[in-house]
């Protein structure tokens, strides 16, 4: 009898060791793990590096106009070891931060007055919305007349083609607070300052942050499309250079550090956002 009730609390005993053991940790390895879009994206990139790869190597395409990813990559570790093509990329990245700042603030503060104000919108909307639908290409030879081939013409050809996307996003985000909240903050004695930080600035949050996205892309486009067109340095020239002298795989590297360098400023720009929609959603 007692040999039966000193066995049953040691059973248990073993049974309560076992069970109070550290749990796997699976949390661990399920955040390093891909999702299944993730995982088709990287599938779907090693198939098409492969087939690249073949499609030179095997002569279909001509290896004086195409370059075989591994010879690409070559080309970059060894353009990343040359100070001057350093400096030339970072070159164009201060560029484009430069005319994004100048786009930036510009065209909020052009869509804010254009928005709040009726007689601006009347006036200048227009004028504005026309410039914005008008190819910004046919201006290039104006702004190389203007400011040369240096490094003003760049920027400004930057700053001015990421103005109007931001201008007449900013505008319309703006008008489309709803005016019953301008309305009541008016009613209940809110000066305009406290009317503009409490009401237009959050209702129009959204639209100047898609407008600043826009103005991004303008901003690094321009700054390319100086750089190729009009450009006797900087990376634009090295492009030049190695395409006179079909250095294909200089080239290619050169176009997909620039693409790296889009996709790695759309992704933080993307992070940003879902931070901000947290935000707004948590103080909603």
């Amino acid at each position: 009898m007692s040999t039966d009730q000193t066995v049953r609390p040691a059973a248990g005993a073993a049974v309560t060791d076992r069970g109070a053991g550290p749990a796997p940790d699976t949390g661990a390895r399920s955040r390093w793990r891909l999702s299944p879009t993730g995982m088709g994206i990287v599938g779907v990139l090693v198939v098409w590096l492969v087939a690249w790869e073949l499609t030179v190597r095997t002569g279909l395409i001509s290896s004086t106009f195409a370059a075989a990813p591994s010879e690409v990559a070559v080309a970059m570790v060894d353009l990343a070891g040359n100070g001057s093509v350093r400096a030339a990329f970072a070159g164009a990245i201060g560029m484009f931060v430069v005319s994004f700042a100048i786009a930036a603030v510009a065209g909020v503060l052009a869509g804010a007055a254009m928005g709040l104000s009726r007689i601006a919108y009347r006036v200048f909307h227009p004028v504005i919305l026309g410039l914005f639908s008008t190819p910004k290409m046919i201006f290039i030879p104006i702004f190389i007349l203007v400011a040369g081939f240096g490094v003003a013409s760049k920027i400004s050809y930057g700053a001015v083609s990421g103005f109007f996307p931001v201008a007449v996003t900013v505008t319309a985000g703006v008008r489309m607070v709803d005016r019953r909240l301008l309305l009541a903050a008016r009613s209940m004695g809110a000066s305009r300052w406290q009317t503009l930080r409490s009401v237009v600035v959050p209702g129009s949050l959204p639209a100047v942050m898609a407008a600043l996205w826009y103005g991004m892309k303008h901003a690094l486009l321009g700054v390319l499309i100086m750089e190729l067109f009009a450009s006797q340095e900087g990376i634009g020239h090295y492009i030049g250079l190695y395409t006179s002298t079909f250095r294909t795989d200089r080239v290619f590297a050169l176009v997909l550090g620039l693409a790296l360098f889009a996709i790695l400023l759309g992704s933080l720009w993307r992070w940003q956002e879902k931070r901000l929609s947290r935000w707004r959603g948590s103080h909603g």
